[in-house]
């Protein structure tokens, strides 16, 4: 590092509703890390600020001599808006992110500057170059970052009163070893799946446990048993620690009995799980060849005998879906009693196969629609369904999955193991406000 001392504002940017507003709250559901990761990759002796563009107030007027936007294809009109305002100040922006790996060419006709791919291998040399004034377009790291000594994220930076859940971020593997056509993960990361060395994810646990004095944390990998012998040896580590976890996982994984074992006697609370659909045409028609309709019965009771907690996601208006698909899918998840679950219209991102195959067969009702918030809207021409009936379905679904009948029969009777969880009947209440107000649920998160 040589040259001045440089003024650097991290921005994570909202997403943008189609009527142009953004998405804000007094508070968000989970905390966030990307801001405070590259916070942690920039040299101690720069001033940085971190901002969550959804709950905090941006400081359009700070004398900066960086901003820096990290922007997923959701989130991509309002990371357009924050670096016009930015620019017209003659304030350089730098976007990075998925999208911004994804389109770098569109990224530069909004920003001076755009990162492509991981940060790790190439921030230094940006930062250098804003030092001397020689900010190149395009930044592009070459090869995977090595995943030994990862910098540390500065979470003393957030505000925590903006957050409802205080889960401290934690990274421990990149990529998915799957290859799901709506998912923009394998393409991003060229289908690659790497782990970090267990002592220093271990390491950084006891690091933020000591700074914070908080000792709850939420794995952020987009599958974090990707690998069974890995998410054993990591299990067994976490275990003496006593800390209390949340991840996201695959259905699949529940056959390793063992490892549903391994992941509680470590902490783990809750497991985020991508089901997708109760149709099994529909899951082999996206190459979503890990979940099988047969098993989902036993693979949930699997995780409810153990007081395992888990949310489930699922999505509509995928090819084999029809009418029916909502009647049914509600009719499953009071079977199984499925203690949350998190439902959306399919969103064809642009640079994910399931895209490229709708704008081939000429479905996409609006290309830019997977660049704001749609809420419950379709965006594009189902094969069974209107649009109209797709977003009339899925509005029925969410207020008919958190009525307060249905978490009753889910909860009650009989007696959940869940229920009186914060994030058993408290949570299910508070979803049921949501719903009762016509909002999209992913707008508190």
């Amino acid at each position: 590092m040589h040259g001045k001392q440089l003024n650097v504002l991290f921005i994570q940017p909202t997403l943008m509703r189609l009527d142009g507003s953004p998405v804000k709250a007094r508070k968000r559901l989970i905390m966030t890390m990307v801001t405070s990761y590259l916070a942690g990759l920039t040299p101690s002796s720069d001033n940085v600020t971190v901002i969550d563009d959804k709950v905090e107030e941006i400081p359009w007027n700070g004398d900066f001599d960086l901003v820096a936007v990290t922007t997923t294809t959701g989130s991509a009109q309002r990371a357009y808006q924050i670096a016009r305002r930015f620019r017209e100040r003659k304030v350089p922006v730098v976007m990075g992110g998925f999208h911004a790996t994804l389109h770098p060419a569109e990224i530069l006709t909004h920003a001076d500057s755009v990162v492509v791919g991981e940060a790790e291998n190439v921030w230094g040399e940006l930062l250098d170059d804003v030092r001397n004034g020689k900010l190149r377009s395009i930044y592009k790291a070459e090869q995977p970052c090595d995943m030994k000594s990862l910098p540390r994220p500065r979470y003393e930076l957030l505000d925590w009163k903006r957050y409802r859940v205080h889960l401290m971020p934690i990274q421990a593997t990149r990529g998915c070893n799957y290859h799901c056509d709506f998912c923009e993960v394998p393409v991003v990361y060229n289908g690659a799946y790497r782990m970090r060395p267990i002592e220093d994810i271990v390491q950084e646990i006891e690091e933020q446990k000591r700074i914070t004095g908080n000792n709850q944390f939420q794995f952020i990998d987009d599958q974090l048993t990707g690998k069974h012998t890995f998410a054993r040896e990591l299990f067994k580590a976490l275990r003496p620690l006593g800390i209390t976890w949340s991840c996201l996982w695959t259905l699949n994984t529940n056959h390793d009995e063992e490892l549903l074992d391994l992941a509680i006697q470590a902490g783990c609370q809750h497991v985020n799980i991508g089901m997708e659909s109760i149709n099994q045409d529909n899951l082999n028609e996206i190459h979503k060849k890990q979940n099988h309709v047969k098993d989902y019965m036993t693979l949930l009771r699997a995780m409810e005998k153990r007081g395992l907690l888990y949310s489930l996601n699922l999505m509509f208006g995928l090819d084999h879906d029809t009418p029916d698909v909502f009647e049914a899918t509600y009719r499953f998840l009071e079977e199984v009693r499925a203690p949350m679950a998190f439902f959306s219209i399919v969103s064809p991102r642009e640079g994910t196969p399931l895209r490229e195959r709708l704008d081939k067969e000429l479905r996409v009702i609006n290309p830019m629609a997977d660049q704001f918030s749609s809420g419950h809207k379709c965006m594009f021409v189902p094969k069974n369904m209107t649009p109209e009936e797709v977003e009339k379905g899925i509005d029925w679904l969410q207020r008919k999955f958190y009525s307060l009948g249905s978490i009753r029969k889910r909860f009650l009777f009989p007696l959940s193991p869940y229920a009186l969880r914060r994030d058993g009947i408290p949570s299910n209440l508070f979803f049921h406000y949501v719903s009762k107000k016509g909002v999209d649920t992913v707008e508190y998160y």
